[in-house]
C-alpha cells in the first residue's frame, strides 16, 4: 500500500517542478554535473565506476551541484527580502504606543485602555523607549502584562504579568507603552506545513507552515554536508538572515493567532500539528533546537521564552506518544516471545463474546 501511494506522490511532485521549470542553457547543463560536496563526488564517481552504487549515492550529484546552490542562493535572497518587507510592514510591529513619563502621567488610561488589552509597564519610567509588543529586542527593564482593570480615582492600573502570571497594582506613570488594538491582526493563515512542496504551493494567503518550510530548508542547509568550494554553496550569512527572520515572524504570527482565537480551537488537530512541528524546529527546555547552528542564540532563546506554552503542550503530547508506544512495543514483544497474557483490568465484554446467538434466545 505504501508504494502506490509514494509513487503518487512522486508523480504529483514532478508535475510541480515541471511547472515551474524554463529551459536550461549550456551553461546550467555543465554546472548541473558540477558537484557541490564531497558526497556529490563520491557518489558521482562511485556511480561511473560501479554500475552497482546505491541510489543515493548517485543521486547525490542531482541535488548537490553548482547549478543547485546558484538557484538556492537566488531564491534564498528572494525570501529573505520577502520576509524583510513583510516584517517591516507588519502591524504588529508598530501595535504598540511609546509614552513619556509626562504623557503617562497626564493621560487619563481608563477612557483608552480597555480590560484584556496588553500594556509595557516599568517602575522606573525616566525615558520614552520605543516599545513593539511582537518584536524580540525589548527594553530589559520593561514587562509586559494583561490590563485587568482601571482606576480612576487612585490612578491605577491592574494587570497581570504575562510572563509570570503576578497580579500587581500599579501607577499610571508606570506605563511606558500600550496597545492600538486596531492593528491587532495576523498576515499568515493558521495552517500546519504540507507534507510535499505540491501541497504547499497554494498560491493564495501564506500560513505558518511556510514560514516552517523556510525554516526546515535553513536547518537542512546547515546540516547538509561540507561543501568543496564555499564559492558554490549558499553565503552562510543568508541561510542565517534567512533563519532570524522567519523564526521571529513565526513566533509573532503564532502569538497573535493565540491571542485572537478563542479557548476551544486553541486545542484543535490543527494547533497541536502547529506545535509539534514548533518543537520540531525550536525544541523544549531539555532539548537543544535544530536552528541554533543557523540563529543567534539570544533571539534563539528569547522565541523559545515567548513560545514556552505552545512547545510544553508539544513536548507532553510527545512524551504521551513515547510512553504509548513504548507500551505497545512491550506487549508485542511479550507476546511474540512466551505468550503472556495481558494484565490490567479485563474487559467487561469478555464474558459476551463466549456467548453464541443461540444463548440470547
Amino acid at each position: 500500500e505504501g508504494i502506490p501511494n509514494a509513487r503518487h506522490e512522486a508523480i504529483r511532485n514532478a508535475h510541480f517542478a515541471h511547472s515551474c521549470c524554463i529551459l536550461a542553457t549550456r551553461e546550467d547543463f555543465r554546472d548541473a554535473h558540477t558537484a557541490t560536496t564531497k558526497d556529490a563526488r563520491v557518489g558521482e564517481s562511485e556511480s561511473t565506476q560501479n554500475s552497482s552504487a546505491s541510489l543515493e549515492q548517485s543521486f547525490q550529484i542531482h541535488v548537490n551541484n553548482k547549478f543547485i546552490a546558484e538557484v538556492e542562493e537566488v531564491a534564498g535572497y528572494c525570501l529573505f527580502n520577502s520576509l524583510s518587507v513583510v516584517a517591516n510592514a507588519h502591524p504588529a510591529s508598530e501595535s504598540f504606543v511609546s509614552l513619556s513619563p509626562e504623557e503617562a502621567s497626564q493621560l487619563d488610561v481608563a477612557s483608552v485602555i480597555n480590560p484584556g488589552a496588553v500594556v509595557a509597564i516599568c517602575p522606573q519610567n525616566t525615558t520614552a523607549q520605543s516599545l513593539k509588543r511582537y518584536r524580540i529586542q525589548a527594553p530589559q527593564s520593561a514587562s509586559y502584562a494583561r490590563t485587568i482593570r482601571c482606576d480612576r480615582s487612585t490612578r491605577a492600573i491592574t494587570v497581570k504579568y504575562i510572563k509570570s502570571g503576578e497580579i500587581e497594582h500599579v501607577p499610571w506613570s508606570w506605563l511606558v507603552g500600550m496597545e492600538d488594538t486596531s492593528k491587532k491582526h495576523s498576515l499568515f493563515s493558521y495552517l500546519p506545513a504540507a507534507k510535499s512542496i505540491a501541497d504547499a504551493d497554494v498560491r493564495g494567503q501564506p500560513s505558518l507552515g511556510h514560514l516552517v518550510l523556510a525554516l526546515k530548508w535553513c536547518r537542512h542547509y546547515s546540516s547538509s554536508s561540507s561543501s568543496l568550494n564555499d564559492k558554490n554553496t549558499t553565503p552562510m550569512y543568508l541561510v542565517n538572515s534567512v533563519a532570524e527572520r522567519a523564526s521571529i515572524l513565526l513566533c509573532t504570527e503564532v502569538l497573535l493567532h493565540d491571542e485572537l482565537r478563542d479557548s476551544h480551537s486553541r486545542r484543535d488537530e490543527t494547533t497541536r500539528k502547529i506545535n509539534m512541528q514548533l518543537l520540531d524546529l525550536f525544541g523544549s527546555d531539555f532539548d537543544s533546537s535544530s536552528l541554533s547552528a543557523v540563529m543567534n542564540e539570544d533571539i534563539l532563546e528569547s522565541i523559545k521564552m515567548q513560545l514556552k506554552d505552545q512547545l510544553h503542550e508539544a513536548s507532553l503530547e510527545r512524551e504521551e506518544e513515547r510512553k504509548m508506544w513504548e507500551e505497545q512495543t512491550n506487549w508485542d514483544n511479550a507476546s511474540f516471545l512466551g505468550g503472556k497474557k495481558r494484565e490490567g483490568r479485563r474487559s467487561p465484554f469478555r464474558s459476551l463474546s463466549r456467548k453464541t446467538s443461540s444463548d440470547f434466545s
